[in-house]
């Protein structure tokens, strides 16, 4: 018994253990580049240098990633830009839209479930200001198109969903008198919907996820209170079943999985905005504390973005090089370079 334990704990602290020193190593790097040491890169801008360090540029950016290991066979270890002002180079060269125009979709929805399957995206139900919605269709980023699919068997709003194994799951939700414990998944090659078994409790402003071979129905409103209980669904006994509760009730929160470790972020706990986190391990079947945000935050969404260093104190406003003409070199030597921005 006492090595089973000792065998989930290590599991548990692993992937804890690899967050918090991803997290040191990125706060002494950024001490030791306020201090000026071990940078062996310096970024100079008209006349401001900016200490930095290149493996954390190459991270961050390819055009750094290239410059530094293609060989540079400069003699003088230096490259100009030369006669190309700042405006040009951010506007002309450096800059790409972060957030573009796309199609609408067809009927307005807040309050939607929104997932991701096949590189769709899977809108479905929501309020579109007068009635909950049953309607659902997808987005393909390449056609930059919205496609209407079979309509779910309920209206829902406030539901969430999930994807395993290829289909797509919409648990709970609001239809516009009652908060509801049905779900459905959705079979893309039949273009079908079916009724699964229902959740052990009514959940609006619920948090559904895949995790490991189970589908997890998290918190939530069930018309009186908010919800600690949560549960896992198995698609093949069609069956859900009850879970440790969480350490504090919550709605409309945000849910991940990081490190094989289920978080829940924030939410409203029926009185206030709430904070706190805390994630759940399937293999020890036990709920922990995590890190509290700094804000408090509620109707909130997560995601993962794999392998993004913590690049913010590298990273400098945008308007500070507006009309800045880039004639500054870039010089290197075998401890430091400086390069252009």
């Amino acid at each position: 018994m006492e090595m089973e334990s000792t065998a989930a704990s290590t599991r548990f602290h692993q992937p804890h253990m690899e967050r918090k020193m991803s997290a040191m190593t990125c706060e002494i790097f950024n001490e030791l580049r306020l201090e000026g040491k071990l940078c062996d890169v310096v970024i100079k801008v008209n006349g401001f240098e900016f200490n930095a360090h290149k493996n954390i540029l190459c991270s961050c950016s390819s055009y750094f990633r290239a410059l530094f290991t293609s060989g540079w066979n400069n003699t003088e270890k230096k490259v100009r830009l030369a006669l190309m002002h700042a405006e040009y180079f951010m506007n002309n060269v450096k800059m790409n839209d972060y957030v573009k125009d796309s199609e609408e979709m067809h009927s307005r929805r807040c309050y939607v479930s929104v997932t991701v399957l096949s590189n769709f995206i899977y809108a479905m139900g929501g309020f579109d200001g007068y009635v909950r919605l049953n309607t659902a269709e997808r987005y393909e980023p390449e056609t930059n198109q919205w496609t209407l699919i079979a309509p779910m068997h309920e209206q829902r709003s406030d539901a969430s969903a999930t994807t395993l194994y290829g289909k797509v799951y919409i648990c709970g939700g609001f239809n516009g008198n009652e908060c509801l414990f049905t779900a459905e998944v959705y079979n893309t090659e039949s273009n079908q919907w079916t009724v699964i078994a229902p959740m052990r409790s009514r959940r609006s402003g619920i948090g559904v996820i895949a995790y490991g071979e189970h589908v997890y129905a998290v918190g939530g409103f069930d018309g009186a209170n908010r919800l600690r209980s949560a549960e896992a669904y198995s698609p093949v006994a069609n069956t859900w079943r009850t879970i440790p509760t969480m350490f504090n009730p919550r709605s409309n929160f945000g849910i991940e999985v990081v490190d094989d470790l289920l978080f829940v972020v924030g939410g409203f706990n029926g009185f206030t905005t709430t904070f706190n986190v805390e994630c759940y391990d399937e293999k020890t079947d036990e709920w922990y504390d995590a890190h509290d945000m700094s804000i408090y935050r509620s109707a909130l969404s997560c995601c993962v973005v794999p392998g993004l260093a913590n690049v913010g104190e590298y990273a400098a406003r945008r308007d500070n090089f507006t009309g800045l003409a880039l004639r500054d070199e870039v010089k290197y030597s075998a401890s430091t370079s400086t390069l252009p921005v």
